[in-house]
């Protein structure tokens, strides 16, 4: 299976997203707050994504992760949502140089800054839900085998 066959959705709700920016031309006139804001939830959301792509590379060789049967589509999700949120930090620390009375310079902004952080929110909610399955199959199986922990 391919990388973009495994990732369409993501890259369905970015192209869906900025259709929809550009239609309705949505802008912020407060930019400098909201950027602010997203630096933060962007950094903090690469750090902790960093940390479980750490965490996960270094259990590679142990027996209990190699219990887990964990799929590599999580590390790749992981990766492509730590990408994703370093390119909505990167993209927040431009906007603090955007002249904010050029309607031109906002619109292409905010259409690439939309469409970042709908393609990150959605690889964020799909690796919960992912975790949320995991846990429940983990979870119906202990249950089925009383003696698996």
């Amino acid at each position: 299976m391919s990388f973009l066959k495994r990732n369409k959705f993501t890259f369905i709700i970015g192209i869906v997203v900025f259709i929809l920016e550009s239609f309705f031309k949505i802008r912020s006139y407060h930019l400098i707050e909201l950027m602010s804001a997203v630096l933060t939830l962007a950094a903090t959301l690469t750090a902790i994504f960093i940390g479980f792509i750490s965490i996960i590379v270094s259990l590679g060789a142990d027996r209990v992760f190699n219990k887990l049967n964990l799929d590599l589509i999580y590390l790749e999700k992981l990766l492509i949502g730590t990408i994703l949120y370093l390119l909505a930090s990167f993209e927040a620390i431009i906007s603090f140089f955007i002249n904010t009375r050029s309607s031109k310079q906002i619109f292409w902004f905010m259409n690439i800054w939309s469409t970042t952080m709908a393609m990150a929110f959605s690889i964020t909610f799909s690796l919960l839900f992912g975790l949320l399955i995991f846990l429940h199959g983990k979870w119906q199986r202990r249950k089925d085998e009383d003696d698996l922990y």
